[in-house]
């Protein structure tokens, strides 16, 4: 990688802020709403930069779990995330614990920015055992939980609590097959994923802000 590489990249990034920082306040109808706006910026440019340069500071069980919240402040929500490799096998399960809810989805990326959702299962008290554990395979085999095809590159992980306080669901995610070494991805190309999150993915979450907006008045 070359250094002009790296700060187009980092420029990139910067104008995907400043271009969030103007949508925010353009589309707040106060002041007030306005600073919860650029508090918002402020969460999801934390959030990407920890993901982009030290997502392993927030690794549990092989699974990413941003520090900063991106929407609502809602702590009994939790999403973990891991980069799956398309043919590879693995195992995800653990104990729900709290959590009454837990689902799982591999998602192939759109030209651009955006996921696609290819195969989704959940757990609950009904599909785990007395004690809230379960295990479920992801590959390409038929008989795997979750149908993997050439093109899943993500895992994500949804669970939900009713009761704040109550333990988080404990998950791990493991490879099953021989895992093959790989170079880690250079500077541009970690901050790439960055500048999709306040570029055109932060517009779309705006676009669905306003959505809501008006149903909810």
């Amino acid at each position: 990688m070359s250094l002009d590489a790296a700060r187009r990249a980092w420029l990139d990034l910067q104008n995907a802020v400043a271009s969030a920082e103007r949508a925010v306040v353009a589309a707040a109808p106060d002041e007030e709403t306005a600073q919860e706006g650029l508090a918002y910026v402020g969460r999801c440019l934390a959030s990407a930069l920890d993901g982009a340069l030290s997502p392993e500071r927030h690794l549990k069980g092989g699974l990413y779990y941003a520090e900063h919240l991106k929407g609502g402040a809602n702590p009994d929500y939790r999403m973990g995330q891991a980069v799956i490799m398309p043919g590879a096998r693995y195992r995800i399960g653990g104990s729900l614990n709290g959590a009454i809810r837990f689902g799982v989805g591999l998602y192939s990326p759109k030209p651009g920015f955006g996921l696609t959702l290819q195969a989704y299962s959940s757990v609950d008290g009904r599909n785990s055992d007395a004690n809230g554990r379960f295990s479920l395979t992801i590959g390409p085999d038929a008989d795997s939980s979750l149908l993997s095809s050439a093109n899943s590159r993500i895992l994500i992980t949804r669970e939900l609590t009713l009761r704040r306080g109550d333990a988080p669901a404990a998950i791990s995610l493991e490879r099953l097959d021989a895992a093959p070494v790989e170079p880690g991805p250079d500077l541009a190309a970690r901050l790439m994923p960055a500048q999709a999150q306040m570029g055109p993915i932060f517009e779309e979450f705006l676009r669905w802000s306003e959505l809501l907006a008006v149903d909810f008045h």
